[in-house]
Parts: structure tokens; C-alpha cells; sequence
């Protein structure tokens, strides 16, 4: 966060669910790019990464708790890394 001032030092630690129009928006963005990046996932035939975007889209779109919303990351950013590898295997560039 920048620049590192006394004003964002503040920010560091705040837990950005404990205020209810925060958290709904936080919720929305995470709903929003869940599906886009299933549909992205979908045209490139990232098959089970896109399973698992639909899956964090429709646990956020229930009210997920963090940890099911953390471990689905988790798992997306691992499908992610495979995907980039076979990609690049593929002469794709990224």
C-alpha cells in the first residue's frame, strides 16, 4: 500500500467484513470475477478450473465462510499453475 504513511499503516489489519456495505461489496466483486473467470477458464478448456470458479461463484452467491472461500482459492491458484505450465508447453506465451 503507498505510499506508507502514518494514514495507510492504519489500514493494516482492518477487517474489511466488519462493516455490512463493505462486506456486500467485497462479496459482489468476489461473485463477478468468480464468473468471468470461469467463462475465460471455459474458451481455453481449463476444464476443471472452470469447475472450480463455478463452485467459489455459487459458495459466495450462498454466503460462504472465508475458510471455504480461502481453500477454493487455493485450489484455483494450483489448477492456475498448471494451466500456465501447459500452456507454455503448448508455445503459448504468458
Amino acid at each position: 500500500m503507498e505510499p506508507f504513511d502514518e494514514r495507510n499503516q492504519r489500514a493494516f489489519g482492518y477487517d474489511m467484513y466488519s462493516e455490512p456495505v463493505r462486506r456486500a461489496a467485497m462479496d459482489a466483486a468476489l461473485r463477478d470475477t468468480a464468473h468471468a473467470l470461469k467463462g475465460s477458464c471455459r474458451q481455453i478448456g481449463a476444464v476443471r478450473m472452470a469447475t472450480l470458479s463455478e463452485q467459489l461463484q455459487r459458495r459466495s452467491e450462498a454466503g460462504a465462510t472465508a475458510a471455504e472461500v480461502k481453500s477454493l482459492l487455493d485450489e484455483i491458484e494450483m489448477q492456475f499453475a498448471l494451466v500456465q505450465n501447459t500452456l507454455k508447453d503448448k508455445g503459448h506465451s504468458g
